[in-house]
């Protein structure tokens, strides 16, 4: 923590970048964005997998069994397994998936009425042929993957068209409680972060999975994080924090529910949690 304090102490303000993830609870992000303005960096936020900040009305867990048609847009059944089960029995019930992704073969492709090969996400959904037929009041259109947050608008703008109803599937379980308090960053604007910024704090975020080891090169990394991986190495401080089975928390579903949780394993160690990590890093 020491060095951490050091290092913080001889940049300026807006040389650090925060970048948090949709694994991080409530409390953690507001703490987080506390602290972020207390030290006075404005460079702060989450890699949204390209889904912008906003409210739009969206389909319910419920809307998915009942529906007649769903539009799958990436891997639901893989990355989001509480949505996959209500399109498991939206299957049971009859209904017609239509699966679209950009690999040859995924957990939704294989259980799909109807799959579609596309090398490109966004060129299909500007032109998704006689799909945008079979569309209609009774269809749930579920995206887990976009090249860009354009692509949302788009998918946006023909739900209010077809009259379909939409719900984002996101990979990170608070990915919809992030977005009401940081702003929700694709890789371009993290990278912009990145080019004047001299250290970089990570929290339970792998900059890896959507950025070059070339893009936080030459930056002093804290790493907040449970995991082992490439990133760990890169890092200069290694933080473990509490996993989620030591933890108290709150966090928002994709249908805007906020759940809370409590903790199920009691640890002597003497690991921080990000709170904490926080609190004594202002």
């Amino acid at each position: 923590m020491k060095r951490i304090k050091e290092k913080l102490g001889s940049i300026n303000p807006d040389e650090l970048c925060i970048l948090c993830s949709g694994k991080n609870t409530i409390e953690e992000l507001e703490a987080i964005k506390q602290f972020a303005e207390g030290y006075g960096t404005d460079k702060i936020g989450f890699y949204g997998y390209n889904f912008p900040n906003d409210d739009v009305e969206v389909a319910s867990y419920d809307d998915v069994s009942n529906a007649k048609t769903i539009l799958a847009i990436g891997d639901i059944l893989r990355d989001n397994p509480l949505i996959g089960r209500r399109v498991i029995i939206f299957k049971e019930n009859g209904g017609t998936l239509i699966s679209v992704d950009t690999v040859e073969k995924s957990n939704t492709l294989l259980n799909a009425t109807e799959s579609v090969k596309v090398d490109s996400i966004s060129d299909f959904i500007s032109d998704m042929g006689d799909i945008k037929g079979k569309l209609d009041g009774d269809a749930v259109i579920l995206i887990n993957k976009m090249e860009n947050k354009d692509d949302f608008n788009s998918l946006k703008e023909l739900a209010v068209e077809t009259g379909a109803k939409l719900l984002p599937a996101y990979k990170q379980a608070n990915i919809k409680g992030a977005m009401g308090i940081l702003s929700s960053l694709d890789a371009e604007e993290i990278k912009e972060f990145l080019s004047d910024s001299q250290a970089l704090i990570t929290v339970n975020a792998d900059p890896l999975d959507f950025l070059s080891k070339g893009d936080v090169k030459g930056k002093f990394i804290v790493n907040i994080s449970n995991f082992d991986n490439d990133f760990t190495k890169l890092s200069d401080v290694v933080l473990p924090g509490k996993p989620w089975t030591e933890k108290c928390g709150s966090f928002i579903n994709a249908e805007g529910l906020k759940q809370e949780f409590i903790s199920s394993v009691f640890s002597d160690d003497e690991n921080l949690s990000e709170i904490e990590i926080f609190e004594k890093l202002a």
